[in-house]
């Protein structure tokens, strides 16, 4: 798992640091919504890191972006929520 975040984090904007804090910001709330496979998590978050970086937030923002993804919260503060358009009643 960690080899396959340092990877990733030679193509993204996101340090490896970024990636590992956002695949530990994310576990806990996609386990929630019923994702177990770490691999999949583990790629939501190398995806997510990309989209935020893409949308010219600050990489270090993905931990929160990553949490509001799984729990559907559109609060002011998430904006890969709001923008791929995710509601909690679809989580």
């Amino acid at each position: 798992m960690q080899g396959d975040l340092r990877k990733a984090a030679l193509t993204t904007a996101a340090s490896y640091q970024e990636l590992v804090k956002g695949f530990q910001a994310a576990y806990g709330p996609a386990t929630a919504a019923g994702i177990t496979s770490m691999s999949k998590i583990e790629k939501i978050t190398v995806s997510a890191a990309q989209a935020v970086a893409a949308m010219g937030l600050d990489t270090r923002q993905t931990s929160q972006e990553l949490k509001a993804l799984f729990t559907g919260d559109q609060g002011p503060d998430n904006t890969l929520t709001r923008t791929l358009g995710i509601t909690k009643a679809e989580i």
